[in-house]
């Protein structure tokens, strides 16, 4: 049983540097995918273009969407606070919610 457990330990021994190597590879990857993405633009360039299609949304319009912040319709948590689903009605009030 003792040689056992000390086989063991070389596999995993021999099975680091294989990760290792492997690491490297995925490294040199993904600096290659990162050199091909365009240069990315500034937070306030990105609502510039699109912002004649951003709503803002009372807080009644989330508390009905929500059906009052139901705890059936959590579906996780993020950095700033819960997040529910919900079902918003089109300004108008016409077409799909």
């Amino acid at each position: 049983a003792y040689r056992d457990k000390s086989k063991s330990k070389k596999e995993k021994a021999t099975s680091a540097p294989q990760l290792r190597d492997q690491n490297n590879s995925g490294g040199s990857a993904l600096s290659r995918t990162t050199k091909s993405l365009p240069s990315p633009r500034s937070i306030q360039e990105l609502y510039k273009e699109k912002e004649q299609g951003l709503r803002v949304f009372t807080f009644q319009e989330l508390r009905e969407a929500t059906n009052v912040f139901n705890r059936l319709l959590k579906i996780g948590e993020g950095g700033f606070g819960s997040v529910y689903k919900g079902t918003v009605k089109p300004e108008n009030g016409q077409g799909h919610p």
